[in-house]
């Protein structure tokens, strides 16, 4: 009985595993920036000396994480 437990939790944690890997190839973000989250449409640009949105985010993104930069005013573009 106890085998058989431990076989399946050990099948869940490769699944689990696995599943982060495929979401982890999914996951398109910007330069320098990274996935956030559990999603493939959460993206974390925080705390990179931006001084602009980046262009090229791609139009799935849901969450786009863009504090903590140094943000230029419309003055200074």
């Amino acid at each position: 009985m106890i085998s058989a437990l431990l076989t399946a939790l050990s099948l869940m944690i490769l699944s689990l595993a696995s599943a982060d890997v495929n979401f982890m190839q999914s996951c398109e973000t910007p330069a320098q920036c990274r996935c956030d989250g559990h999603e493939a449409t959460e993206v974390s640009c925080r705390n990179l000396g931006f001084t602009r949105i980046p262009d090229d985010i791609p139009v799935n993104i849901t969450k786009l994480q863009i504090r903590t930069n140094t943000w230029l005013s419309k003055q200074n573009t």
